[in-house]
C-alpha cells in the first residue's frame, strides 16, 4: 500500500479533483510532510486557487499541526509559504504559524528555502506586518551570518527583492 505522501506526489497537475477528494477525506491522517505536500500540489494544479473554501478543514489541520514546529522540515515550511502566495489564499493565522515555525529553525533552511520563504510572504497580501518584519530580520541575519558566498545568484536576487518589497510596503 502506498503512503499518503506517495499518493499525494503521484497526482499530476490535471488531477486536482482527485487530489482534493483525498485531502478532504484523509487530511486528519496526514503527517506534517504530507499536509505541506498537499498544499503545494494544490497550488501547482490549474484551478487550485478556486478551492480555498473546499480546503478550509485541511488548512485548519495544517495550522494545528504547526503547534509542533519541530515536526516540520524547512523545505515544507517554505513550500507552504510559496503555495499560499501562489494560490492568493488569505490565511493570516496560518502564515503566522508558518513564520513562527520558520523562525525557530532558520539555521536549518537552505539558501533556496530562505528565498522561497521570503518570496512567499512578500507575494501574499495576507501576511501580517509583524510576520513580515520578523522574517525579514531573521532571513537577513541568517544571510549575514552565512555570507553571500553560500548563496546562489537566484537566491540572493529573490531575497533582496522580497526583503525590499516587505520593508517598503
Amino acid at each position: 500500500d502506498a503512503t499518503y505522501q506517495e499518493k499525494l506526489t503521484s497526482f499530476g497537475p490535471n488531477q486536482l479533483q482527485e487530489l482534493l477528494a483525498l485531502v478532504e477525506s484523509r487530511h486528519t491522517q496526514f503527517s506534517p510532510l504530507s499536509l505541506c505536500t498537499a498544499l503545494h500540489r494544490i497550488a501547482a494544479s490549474p484551478g487550485g486557487a478556486r478551492e480555498q473554501r473546499r480546503c478550509s478543514d485541511f488548512l485548519c489541520s495544517l495550522q494545528e499541526a504547526l503547534q509542533n514546529p519541530n515536526a516540520f522540515r524547512a523545505q515544507s515550511i517554505s513550500n507552504s509559504c510559496w503555495a499560499l502566495a501562489k494560490l492568493q489564499w488569505r490565511c493570516p493565522t496560518l502564515l503566522e504559524a508558518l513564520v513562527g515555525a520558520a523562525v525557530t529553525k532558520m539555521e536549518g533552511f537552505k539558501p533556496k528555502e530562505l528565498s522561497l520563504l521570503l518570496w512567499g510572504l512578500a507575494s501574499s497580501d495576507a501576511a501580517p506586518a509583524t510576520c513580515q518584519q520578523s522574517v525579514v530580520a531573521a532571513v537577513c541575519a541568517e544571510f549575514m551570518e552565512r555570507g553571500s558566498e553560500v548563496f546562489d545568484a537566484q537566491s540572493i536576487a529573490t531575497i533582496a527583492y522580497s526583503a525590499g518589497a516587505l520593508t517598503v510596503a
